[in-house]
């Protein structure tokens, strides 16, 4: 009887030991990388060069023997960040002043004394370009950019199918032109000046449009 137990004995720990060693016999090898870093890229641009631009005046002048109003201006946008990014443009904050009224506009509106709202963008529609290619149009009125955003929606509809990316350190020009012929308009519109906003917004290129207002 104590025969046996010993022998079982043996048996458990000869079983052990194998188990052992076989856990042992494994090889192992350990690579170890310093100094990982993960980086975010950058995105920014600039207009004309500067980060940040100062109020521009647009004056009509120039109307000579033809009576046509025409004229443009042309802005450089460059990404100067690291990431590609998709271009976005409108006007906000118009703003259409009478500055007076002289006896040729009171002849054609009476109330032009009290009516403090200018004509001039009523009848000065802007033209929208990026590279040559026709982005948006729209009259410079108060209620078709700050109400209705024409030409910000114009622009963001239009970027679905031409391609308004910009490449990091690329640039690009955005051009806003204005042609009123001699009988688009009258005396309503004398003394009348409009100013506004020009907004630039760069986004992250991503696989999905964006959508919405700009």
């Amino acid at each position: 009887m104590k025969k046996k137990i010993f022998l079982s004995l043996t048996i458990v720990a000869v079983v052990g030991g194998l188990g052992f060693a076989a856990t042992r016999a494994f090889f192992t090898a350990r690579v170890k990388s310093t100094e990982s870093q993960f980086t975010v890229g950058t995105l920014d641009l600039s207009v004309d060069g500067k980060q940040q631009t100062a109020a521009e005046k647009f004056i009509v002048a120039g109307i000579g023997a033809s009576g046509d109003i025409s004229a443009e201006k042309v802005w450089r946008v460059t990404n100067t960040g690291s990431l590609p990014g998709k271009l976005y443009f409108k006007l906000e904050n118009m703003s259409n002043l009478e500055n007076g009224c002289n006896q040729a506009e009171k002849n054609l509106e009476a109330g032009c004394e009290t009516d403090l709202a200018g004509e001039l963008g009523g009848v000065m529609p802007a033209h929208i370009y990026l590279d040559g290619v026709e982005m948006a149009t729209s009259l410079l009125t108060d209620s078709e950019v700050n109400a209705n955003n024409t030409i910000g929606k114009a622009w963001t509809t239009k970027s679905d199918t031409e391609s308004t990316v910009i490449a990091p350190g690329a640039t690009r020009e955005v051009k806003m032109a204005w042609n009123v012929g001699q009988d688009a308009y009258d005396n309503k519109i004398q003394s009348d000046s409009l100013s506004f906003d020009t907004v630039f917004d760069l986004e992250q290129l991503v696989a999905v449009t964006p959508t919405g207002n700009r």
